[in-house]
């Protein structure tokens, strides 16, 4: 291996003795040398080349033992561990590489490849995790209109599960009996919510009916002769029931 200038600048005007510094390789330019990568100088350390051989990954300047430790599978500060102070459950796995980080579980045993380990994780062999979501529903509703064009589509209720996760509905299915409608009938609107746990339908049912209605009594009047028999107006009637 050849030398390069600043060693042999170092030897041939040092001391009579030849007596030499050893510096070390610094390829990442952290101030911390290689310590299997070395070379003699003279007084002080040629360019490239540092007193410290501290350095584990000379590859790197962002690893030597003034940096600090972080979860990433490397020993940043080149103290010979890995990851130290970020395994809270010590089961050897650090936190950031962990599938349950506070129950140890040194096997990382993952059934349904959800990215939860097994020992924390409360539906093992369901990737959707709702196997203990339950829910219920509120009971169905009901109302009383006069027309079809009332049975207007109500809004259906809002169902969270025992995991605090939303149950979405799906819907509405409308049927009409008779189907179509003329007059009177029922007509339904059905909601089915779902999750892992079951599904349950919620539904609003109208009930159409015409209101009833009282005519008054006939009238009647005595004229003089017939050219006084007009045409009476009919009297105005008004439903005697409102819809609920």
């Amino acid at each position: 291996m050849g030398s390069s200038p600043d060693q042999l600048r170092g030897l041939a005007f040092g001391d009579a003795a030849g007596a030499t510094i050893t510096c070390y390789l610094d390829a990442d330019g952290d101030t911390y040398g290689n310590p299997n990568i070395s070379a003699g100088f003279c007084d002080a350390c040629g360019s490239g080349y540092v007193s410290d051989n501290n350095d584990c990954d000379d590859s790197d300047g962002d690893v030597n033992p003034a940096e600090t430790e972080i979860c990433d599978l490397v020993d940043n500060d080149c103290d010979g561990l890995t990851d130290e102070g970020f395994d809270q459950d010590n089961d050897t796995v650090a936190d950031c590489f962990d599938n349950c980080p506070t129950i140890a579980n040194t096997n990382q045993l993952d059934t349904d490849n959800d990215g939860l380990g097994d020992a924390c994780d409360p539906c093992p062999n369901d990737p959707t995790n709702l196997c203990g979501c339950t829910f219920v529903i509120p009971g169905n509703g009901a109302a009383t209109v006069a027309c079809p064009a009332q049975a207007t589509q109500p809004t259906p209720p809002v169902v969270v599960d025992n995991c605090n996760l939303p149950v979405i509905p799906n819907g509405p299915t409308i049927t009409n009996n008779p189907n179509p409608i003329a007059c009177e009938g029922t007509r339904t609107y059905s909601w089915t919510y779902s999750n892992n746990t079951g599904s349950q339908t919620w539904s609003f049912v109208y009930t159409i009916e015409r209101l009833d209605f009282t005519v008054p009594m006939n009238g009647n009047a005595q004229v003089a002769c017939p050219a006084l028999a007009t045409q009476p107006v009919p009297p105005v009637v008004w439903p005697t029931t409102v819809a609920v």
